[in-house]
């Protein structure tokens, strides 16, 4: 299958047959599926528009998944992290 952004390639989880009865559900990244979905929302209410920066904090997974979106929507983001979070 060829996906039209990375964002979309990533957010499918890959099915492993472990056993006759158990299936491992193996994500490349978590929170894809939920940060595309939110983008998305904002768009179709037009409370943003392409080429808009969207702000938000995080420290780790969510952001990777919000910068990802906004990517797939031709949007700019921003990233705040706590001064706890390593560099």
């Amino acid at each position: 299958m060829i996906h039209p952004h990375i964002a979309d390639a990533l957010k499918a989880p890959d099915l492993v047959r472990l056993t006759d009865t158990v299936v491992l559900i193996r994500f490349e990244s978590m929170k894809i599926y939920s940060a595309l979905a939110a983008v998305r929302h904002l768009l179709d209410r037009g409370t943003v528009r392409p080429g808009q920066t969207l702000i938000d904090s995080s420290s780790g997974i969510y952001a990777y998944a919000l910068a990802l979106a906004c990517h797939r929507y031709g949007l700019r983001c921003h990233i705040v992290a706590s001064t706890t979070v390593d560099a």
